[in-house]
């Protein structure tokens, strides 16, 4: 309850939004198409094979530097 509403509510703000999961690319963007039809994320990444999982944080380093955020 209120994740929509906190999300519509920190891209009001101006923050860069983005989603990382470990789950796989192809279902991590069907799952936020289905909450979030408008996708309000900059950045959507799911295991591609590539970037490294978390707990890594490898992964989320990169995502920061994809939206120009500093850690």
């Amino acid at each position: 309850p209120g994740v929509r509403e906190t999300v519509a509510e920190l891209q009001k703000r101006g923050y860069s939004l983005a989603v990382l999961s470990n789950k796989t690319e192809t279902t991590t963007k069907k799952i936020i198409d289905a909450y979030f039809p408008d996708r309000p994320f900059s950045v959507v990444w799911g295991n591609n094979g590539v970037r490294p999982l978390k707990p890594a944080p490898d992964a989320g380093y990169l995502l920061l530097d994809q939206l120009r955020c500093r850690p």
